[in-house]
């Protein structure tokens, strides 16, 4: 009997083209958090991560494909001055991961992330951070598996509790590598 290989995927800057399909791939992602929030919050959620996501400025949308479809994402923000008030300017950080949910278990959303981590590396980042909500059990899950460590006290956010993590790249911080 024949295995069959996994479908294979790319991860890169989304094309201009790309990404109204990788913002509902991320909106997909987030509505498993729909029973959390109250029904304004959820739009205004799904309007913001849309918004992120196919005009990302000052961030970049990175893609992970499969022959042309678009099978995941995340909005990458570079260190800098003023680019999020929950990181110092010497912080890298991402936000608005998601993966088609028919291509999860894969290691699409963990490739994202090292995708990201190596992007800060390069270019001199002290930190890579995120925020998450506690009740993403399955984001929470990778970022910790990871290494990412949790910092500071929740905060509430869309009506949820949310925490920072953190990756410290100057200490040599390297990604983990346990896999579920």
């Amino acid at each position: 009997m024949t295995m069959k290989s996994p479908p294979k995927f790319d991860i890169r800057t989304a094309q201009p083209r790309e990404r109204a399909a990788a913002a509902e791939i991320v909106v997909a992602a987030f509505a498993r958090l729909a029973a959390h929030l109250e029904p304004a919050e959820r739009v205004k959620l799904f309007d913001r991560v849309r918004e992120s996501t196919t005009n990302p400025d000052p961030g970049e949308t990175i893609v992970a494909v499969s022959g042309d479809r678009v099978v995941g994402s995340v909005v990458y923000n570079r260190p800098g001055p003023g680019q999020h008030p929950k990181f110092a300017a010497d912080w890298a950080f991402f936000r608005a991961l998601g993966v088609d949910e028919a291509w999860g278990g894969r290691g699409i959303g963990r490739g994202l992330v090292a995708e990201c981590v190596a992007r800060a590396r390069g270019e001199g980042a002290a930190w890579i951070g995120l925020y998450a909500a506690d009740v993403n059990e399955i984001a929470v899950g990778l970022y910790q598996r990871m290494g990412f460590k949790v910092l500071g006290e929740p905060f509430s956010h869309w009506g949820v509790a949310y925490r920072v993590y953190g990756l410290d790249l100057s200490a040599g911080g390297q990604v983990g590598t346990t896999m579920r």
